[in-house]
């Protein structure tokens, strides 16, 4: 018997849920007392609900009550339930959707005392999103635009009741970082007021958030700038070493631009000496005094033609002599003589002037800290010839 009632209770309790899950109830607030029409720029409190769900509106007065649909009287039918103070909407459709009223009138004299409102909104999840900029209209995959101008994106949902509740605009580098553009987005706009060639390959997305929606609707696209050529004019050896006749070097351009630039060596606003490989680089295998002289490179843009600073390649002469008779070693107060049969090698460099009436003035720098003697490293000390 105990268990009967168990069941006839648990059936019950289902029954109730299942009858109450979609359930919305709304108090309608007072919209004015005493009364006056609707007026433009007046609070419109919406009520979001779902298609096919039973909705609840109730009006807690002592006055008689009047249910009003856009301004048309609401009669009691299979569809709508009245009671004195609430109004209850069986399966929400479409043609629910708009403004809610009830009207307080006074039993005896029939005058409107005060009425409130509320607008049904039926929930739509939007269909999708895109993104449009101005003078472009939509946008697609990849935006292309100048270095140094504004970037005024908007981001359009379609179709979708209410309005969304929120667009979140950001920022993700090539390498996957991603920012938040909330300093340059207001709502559904986002305005950069200058672009830089750093955003390159950078996408921007908006994520809408909606009611309806489990999961945010996003939009992109990613930034395609065209920027002008700047110039790295590398060598090797590195800037600062000293460059004789004779060594190989190499003179190397890199240029970065977008779209990418063809490169040209210069010498003297001439053709370089040697052959430019098709990645920059000039290759000076044996590097002589014609070889001196200003270098730039330039390069053939959809901007212009461009050119890099002046770089003033010099190059020193160089010979070498040795020096073989029998030297003494001086150190201290003693003095010691060297085997007649000892090797001493002495190298230097020789740097002749690039002017004739300089020639005399030959500088000598020796290379070593040491001798070698014998095919020994000897001490470091005074040498004479003997």
């Amino acid at each position: 018997m105990v268990s009967r009632w168990i069941a006839c209770l648990i059936i019950l309790l289902a029954a109730f849920v299942q009858r109450h899950a979609g359930l919305t109830s709304h108090s309608l607030h007072h919209h004015g007392a005493p009364y006056r029409p609707l007026e433009e720029g007046d609070s419109k409190p919406e009520l979001v609900v779902r298609v096919h769900e039973e909705v609840v509106l109730a009006c807690d007065s002592d006055a008689q009550l009047t249910w009003k649909h856009n301004g048309k009287t609401v009669q009691r039918n299979s569809v709508y339930h009245l009671t004195t103070d609430t109004l209850r909407i069986f399966r929400v459709g479409p043609q629910e959707e708009g403004l809610w009223q009830c009207e307080e009138r006074d039993p005896k004299s029939k005058e409107l005392l005060a009425t409130r409102a509320v607008w049904i909104v039926i929930m739509d999840a939007p269909k999708g999103s895109y993104l449009t900029a101005e003078g472009k209209g939509k946008v697609g995959p990849w935006f292309n635009i100048k270095e140094n101008t504004a970037l005024r994106i908007r981001c359009v949902v379609e179709g979708g009741r209410p309005s969304p509740s929120s667009f979140e605009w950001w920022l993700q580098t090539p390498d996957g970082e991603l920012d938040s553009l909330a300093n340059y987005s207001t709502g559904n706009n986002l305005q950069l007021d200058k672009i830089s060639r750093q955003l390159h390959n950078c996408t921007v997305s908006c994520s809408v958030s909606h009611v309806a929606l489990p999961t945010p609707l996003n939009a992109s696209t990613k930034l395609n700038i065209t920027y002008s050529p700047s110039f790295v004019i590398s060598r090797l050896p590195g800037f600062g070493f000293p460059l004789y006749e004779g060594m190989a070097v190499s003179l190397k351009c890199d240029v970065d631009s977008n779209p990418q630039a063809s490169h040209r060596w210069m010498k003297d606003d001439g053709d370089p000496p040697v052959p430019q490989t098709k990645d920059g680089f000039l290759n000076f295998t044996s590097i002589s005094r014609e070889h001196i002289g200003w270098y730039k490179c330039s390069a053939q843009h959809s901007l212009g033609t461009f050119a890099s600073s002046g770089y003033y390649l010099n190059v020193r002469l160089c010979a070498c002599f040795c020096l073989l008779f029998p030297l003494r070693r001086r150190g201290g107060s003693q003095s010691e003589s060297i085997p007649p049969n000892g090797l001493v090698i002495m190298l230097h460099k020789l740097t002749i002037p690039r002017r004739p009436w300089l020639a005399s003035s030959l500088s000598f720098l020796s290379l070593s800290s040491a001798m070698l003697i014998g095919g020994r490293e000897q001490p470091r000390g005074h040498y004479h010839q003997s």
